[in-house]
C-alpha cells in the first residue's frame, strides 16, 4: 500500500485517518516527521526534538534544528522508510507532504515549519 493512497480529502485539509495500531505509535499533536513502512506508520519524530540553547540567535536555532531533522530523514530513508512531513492531530496526519533526503524543496519545507514553530513558540 503507499502512503498516498490513504489521503483524504476533508473540508478543512488534506489527511491521514491512523488505524488502530498506528493511534499506539501517536504521542500528542504538531508538526512531525512520520515514517511508513508499506504504508503503515511506524514511527512519528517531533520537529522540536533538539536541544534548545539560549545562546543562539533564531536563524541560528532554525539552521541547527532543520540540520537535527534532516539528518533524522536522512536515517530514517537509509533504514527503508517513506517518510512526510504532517500535523498530528487527533489520530489524524493532517496536511501530509512527502519529504525526500535528495531534494532541496524538502529542506526548504522542513526549515519553514521549523521556523514558524520557533516564531509561535
Amino acid at each position: 500500500m503507499k502512503v498516498e493512497s490513504r489521503i483524504k480529502e476533508y473540508p478543512a485539509c488534506q489527511a491521514i485517518d491512523l488505524d488502530e495500531n498506528e493511534k499506539d505509535v501517536y504521542r500528542g499533536a504538531g508538526w512531525k516527521l512520520a515514517a511508513f513502512d508499506g504504508g503503515k506508520l511506524a514511527a512519528l519524530h517531533s520537529l522540536d526534538s533538539y536541544e534548545y540553547r539560549a545562546d543562539e540567535s533564531f536563524n541560528e536555532t532554525v539552521e541547527r534544528a532543520t540540520k537535527h531533522n534532516f539528518d533524522k530523514l536522512k536515517n530514517l530513508e537509509a533504514e527503508g522508510f517513506d517518510c512526510w512531513l504532517v500535523m498530528a492531530s487527533c489520530y489524524q496526519l493532517c496536511e501530509p507532504e512527502r519529504l525526500n533526503a535528495d531534494d532541496a524543496l524538502s529542506a526548504a519545507k522542513l526549515a519553514r515549519r521549523i521556523g514558524e514553530e520557533l516564531a509561535d513558540g
